[in-house]
This record gives structure tokens, sequence and C-alpha cells, in this order.
């Protein structure tokens, strides 16, 4: 097993076992809120997250700076995961989990992860003429993901679990390409 296979199992065990917990305690969309607010404040504060994730720092230092910013502000299962990533040297794995909490959570209501590529920004309108098509393509509700990605020259790229759809202008120059290595191959 590679190191990000295992970081991989070790993002979902823990994401899993949190999201259980907050079932079995009726706060699923509790957590799920507060999961999106601190991996938001893990994104817009990367001295804090190096902070967590140095080791010249001590385990009992870490948990003295979570509890004076969460105390009373999050949910008990969210310092627990804290200090369970602190004490077992894995808070670079922090965001990873809470972005996988919100997944199953969201998987859990029949939504799914979806990412769509385009060439450029796609206006809102879109967008969701997109999402309505490829949720009746899927037979799923999607929570889609955009990005930017200017080497496409035009066209999209959807991606949902194991499918990958690329409607590309680069890789329908591909594939033309490589028709015409075919024919000048078998004409030759």
């Amino acid at each position: 097993m590679s190191a990000r296979q295992e970081n991989d199992a070790i993002t979902n065990a823990y994401a899993q076992a949190l999201f259980n917990a907050a079932a079995a305690q009726g706060l699923t969309q509790r957590l799920i809120e507060e999961a999106r607010q601190i991996h938001a404040v893990l994104d817009q504060n990367p001295e804090f997250r190096t902070f967590l994730e140095g080791p010249q720092i001590s385990s009992e230092r870490k948990r003295e700076v979570v509890d004076a910013a969460l105390e009373g502000r999050a949910n008990g299962l969210i310092l627990n995961l804290f200090y369970l990533t602190i004490d077992r040297e894995r808070t670079i794995l922090l965001g990873e989990i809470f972005e996988e909490l919100v997944e199953i959570a969201e998987r859990a209501q029949g939504i799914w992860p979806a990412t769509l590529s385009s060439a450029r920004e796609l206006g809102f309108q879109e967008k969701l003429k997109l999402k309505t098509s490829l949720e009746k393509f899927t037979g799923c509700h999607l929570r889609l993901k955009h990005q930017v990605m200017p080497d496409l020259l035009g066209g999209i790229i959807f991606r949902f679990r194991d499918v990958l759809i690329d409607g590309s202008v680069r890789h329908g120059l591909s594939e033309l390409n490589r028709n015409f290595k075919r024919q000048d191959g078998a004409a030759a």
C-alpha cells in the first residue's frame, strides 16, 4: 500500500467514525456545518496549519491552542478529532478528513460529488443547465465542483465516481490526430 493509499484509508476511517458518532447523537447536520467552517478556517490560515503540523511544537502546546481557539465554539467530537490527530501526528490530514466527512454526509443524503472542468469560467445559467443535464444522465443529485482548465481549449470534462466523459476540444484534436496516424500507418 502506497503512502497516499494509506493516508486515504486513514482519512476515510476518521471521517466515517466521526460521521457515525454524530449520527448516533443526532448531531450530523451541526457537525457538518462546523466541519465546513473549520475546514475554511484551516484553508484561510496557513500559519495555523503550519503550527498544528509542526513537529517541533509539543502536543500539549497544540492542544492548548486548539482549546483556546475552539472550546465553546466547536462540538466535542470535533475537538476530539483535533486531539486524536495531534496525538497521532496526523494533523496534516485534518482538511482531508473534513472534506471526506462532508462527502459521507452528502452521500447519506443522496448527493454525490462530481467535477466539471471547462476551458473558461462558466456563467451561472450554464452551470445550472449542465448540472441539470448531468443529474439526469447520472440519475443522482450532484454537488458539482467546477474548475477552469484553459488548456482544454473548449468543451468540458466530467468526472463522477468511476466515470470520465471527455468532451474537450483538446481530446477531440488528440483523437483526430490518432486517427490520422492510424490511417497513415494503414496506407503505408
